[in-house]
């Protein structure tokens, strides 16, 4: 009689006929640990899809562990099956803030925003916010509250401007991630770049095509077919739009009147990363180891700088007079733009292609190798060394949010470097970094985004941001000694490789009068103080 296998409920039964009592034994042996095996497999299933994380992100839990707290969760508008986020910028502005009136009663707080809304549907306003705090306290005073105390706090408006891969931009509120409004830029199978953002416009480049969007609504103003081919992100400044171009040289389009004629700004070499503003001038970088400086009104380059090696990254400007800049090579440079004149250097021996990382008086600057560098910003004294760190998050007073080589976030002691704390978020395929508040952005590509911050600092820390200072405007206009440098006849070819120069060589011993010339002594007949 042939086997017959029938199923009961949970329990298999096996119906053998006689003379395979050999085989019987040996096969109900191995299907009931067959049986076994299967049963413990699913029953793990449960708790490993318990201990994954779904969305990616830090859950409240896990946030609390470290002493953080999820201020929120939004969504960018993005079709996961097609399309991903392509980066993201924040922009602090000068001239927009808002006011909140704080209420803290034995331990407990409420907040009233201008912005909140009242039964018609307006905002409150400031006094308003006011007097609603103000009715709230004595309403818990009266109900036995013994401290009672209101707070006026002024925060600036921030937004994180994020750019998808299908041409759609999108305006978020990075105190409470409230999407602000959204904009096609362009045509999906276009490539997109950008965004450049100032207090009043955002700048977009989608395929040939610049756009100009109204910074506050989203409203597109104009759209201009470019002539030459844009290589990085455009740069604002003051009302001017540049954009460097694949030939070396930046065009620029006057926001107010685009059609007008302005003159390009040529560079010697090829233009790979996007240039940086100072008040109302601008500084960027080529391949041939230039530094080049014109302000927003000039007809030409007014400093043509240059230096021993490439530069990695876009320098980055520190209010009121102060210029970083990273060499290829390791090198960590802090530069006074008015007139150009270095300050320190900080060398390291190791490869990087980040920019350095201004907050607090410190500068955190990350090697290939030597990972994590902490370096007093007005000395170039290094204070502490982190190995293993991948890119810097964000930071407060004591603490540095950083991701090792896996990904994870690693809490580090803003003191001494010390490692505090190690989460997950190898999920996490989308971080800021970011220089101007204390807040942590992460998220996914996939359009999640959070954000996260210390339990202690309800209200943002600000290291620096907003439109340049008066003090830097005047620096930047103040310098009228100097001597331009030549402008190039020709722009160099595009195509060309650099120039092979020996980032190891002995650097020049250094004389009385080495400030005053930080990249090299002069030529003789040369009236160029910063030439070789």
């Amino acid at each position: 009689m042939k086997g017959v296998a029938r199923v009961v409920g949970s329990p298999i039964i096996f119906l053998l006929g006689e003379g395979h009592l050999g085989m019987r034994t040996s096969l109900l042996s191995m299907l009931v640990w067959g049986a076994v095996t299967v049963a413990m497999a699913f029953a793990w299933i449960p708790s490993a899809l318990a201990q994954r994380r779904v969305t990616g992100l830090i859950s409240p839990p896990d946030a609390r562990r470290y002493g953080l707290n999820v201020r929120w969760v939004t969504t960018v508008q993005v079709n996961p099956s097609v399309a991903r986020v392509a980066g993201m910028k924040m922009h602090v502005d000068s001239k927009r803030a808002h006011t909140y009136f704080e209420v803290i009663a034995d331990g407990a707080r409420t907040v009233f925003s201008e912005r909140r809304l009242d039964a018609y549907g307006e905002p409150l306003g400031v006094e308003g916010a006011k007097k609603a705090a103000e009715e709230y306290g004595e309403l818990l005073k009266s109900r036995g509250a013994k401290e009672v105390e209101v707070q006026q706090r002024v925060v600036a408006h921030m937004v994180l401007y994020v750019l998808t891969d299908a041409a759609l931009l999108q305006a978020i509120d990075a105190e409470t991630g409230k999407t602000l409004w959204r904009a096609e830029v362009g045509d999906p199978r276009e490539v997109s770049i950008g965004p450049a953002v100032s207090d009043d416009f955002v700048a977009i480049i989608n395929g040939l095509k610049l756009r100009i969007f109204d910074a506050e609504s989203g409203r597109r103003l104009w759209t201009k077919t470019l002539d030459n081919v844009p290589i990085v992100s455009p740069l604002i400044v003051d009302r001017v739009v540049f954009v460097p171009t694949a030939s070396g040289r930046v065009v620029s389009y006057l926001i107010d009147n685009p059609m007008k004629d302005r003159p390009h700004l040529p560079s010697f070499g090829r233009i790979y990363t996007p240039a940086t503003r100072m008040g109302s001038r601008m500084i960027w970088s080529t391949n041939e180891g230039y530094l080049n400086i014109a302000s927003a009104i000039s007809k030409n380059v007014e400093y043509y700088i240059e230096t021993d090696d490439v530069v990695a990254n876009s320098p980055v400007f520190v209010p009121p007079n102060t210029v970083l800049y990273a060499t290829k090579h390791g090198t960590l440079y802090s530069m006074d733009p008015s007139p150009p004149r270095i300050r320190w250097r900080y060398p390291t021996g190791d490869w990087t292609h980040q920019q350095p990382i201004p907050i607090g008086g410190r500068v955190y600057y990350i090697t290939d190798i030597l990972g994590l560098h902490a370096i007093d910003l007005k000395t170039g004294k290094a204070l502490w060394n982190t190995r293993q760190i991948g890119r810097f998050v964000a930071a407060t007073d004591r603490h540095v949010y950083v991701l090792d080589r896996a990904k994870r976030m690693v809490v580090l002691n803003a003191e001494n470097g010390n490692r505090l704390a190690v989460f997950h978020t190898e999920e996490l395929d989308l971080t800021f970094t970011n220089i101007y508040t204390d807040r942590i952005f992460i998220g996914t590509k996939r359009g999640l985004l959070q954000c996260v911050h210390e339990i202690a600092n309800e209200w943002p820390v600000m290291h620096w941001g907003g439109e340049e200072t008066a003090e830097s405007e005047q620096a930047a206009q103040g310098d009228k000694a100097a001597k331009p440098a030549e402008q190039p006849k020709e722009p160099a070819d595009p195509f060309a490789a650099p120039a092979d120069e020996d980032p190891f060589g002995a650097p020049m011993k250094k004389d009385d009068g080495a400030d005053d010339d930080p990249f090299g002594a002069p030529k003789k007949d040369d009236d160029n103080p910063f030439g070789n």
